[in-house]
């Protein structure tokens, strides 16, 4: 198992974010990293943040987060940007989101993360809350610029590269997470995991079977609401908490074991 030798652009994303619940979840660190595949060149990175109050954090979730970030990082991912901070996260999912536009958007493109079903399921839901304002149900390929069969999990492709042997993969892994947690550490540490495992299977690149594990798609154009539009809504923080995820200072998704 391998990925299509068709794929010329790989995009790694990660992101850091205040619950496991991705429907309760808010993101406030978010990463990409642009490169050339196979060669693993950087053609570019995107990093950005926006804090979360303590009290929107899942209770499991931001007990993680003060054992676990250092006190520099912690006052970042807990201290909201200044103003109207409905408006700020609009900003920053908006900015993210052109980014993506940019580099992700095409057949030759493959969009990878550690665990697609966590990273990309909060991030449609914070799109679905800032840009649109609504719960109501789109498609990912509504949302994303990217088809969805363009989306690979990171773990998934390296298992497939080291043919599923658990030593192989136990030794050549570190989780892909970087020291620091912070997302654009994360993109960098999880590439070298990816090229970690393509040495170990013995090529210089990564060959394309008869039957690729993905075939690329070409993605719509995503057109996103206008930023400067207006959007007739209130800025008082009461109103602000209706508009984005809650989970509230009782908010419990289960056992935690670890932030992605």
């Amino acid at each position: 198992m391998t990925i299509s030798s068709r794929f010329n652009r790989l995009v790694m994303l990660d992101s850091e974010f205040t619950s496991l619940d991705p429907d309760a979840s808010l993101i406030w660190d978010i990463g990409v990293v642009v490169v050339e595949f196979p060669s693993m060149v950087v053609i570019d990175e995107y990093s950005d943040q926006c804090g979360v109050p303590e009290h929107q954090w899942c209770r499991n979730t931001l007990q993680w987060a003060r054992r676990t970030y250092d006190e520099d990082t912690y006052k970042v991912a807990t201290t909201p940007k200044p103003g109207d901070r409905f408006q700020a996260r609009r900003r920053f999912i908006a900015d993210l989101m052109a980014f993506l536009q940019k580099y992700a958007a095409g057949p030759d493109v493959i969009v990878m993360t550690n665990h697609p079903e966590m990273d990309l399921q909060v991030l449609r839901k914070n799109i679905l809350c800032t840009l649109w304002n609504t719960n109501q149900a789109r498609t990912s390929n509504d949302l994303f610029p990217w088809h969805y069969r363009n989306v690979q999990d990171l773990q998934s492709v390296i298992l497939g590269l080291l043919s599923y042997d658990d030593r192989e993969f136990e030794d050549c892994s570190n989780t892909g997470e970087s020291a620091t947690h912070r997302a654009i550490d994360d993109c960098h540490s999880q590439i070298q995991w990816l090229e970690r495992a393509m040495r170990r299977r013995g090529a210089s690149t990564v060959r394309a079977n008869k039957r690729p594990m993905t075939h690329a798609m070409t993605p719509n154009y995503i057109e996103y609401p206008d930023m400067d539009m207006d959007m007739d809504m209130d800025t008082d923080f009461d109103s602000e908490k209706e508009r984005m995820p809650q989970i509230g200072t009782n908010g419990n998704e289960g056992e935690h074991y670890e932030q992605t």
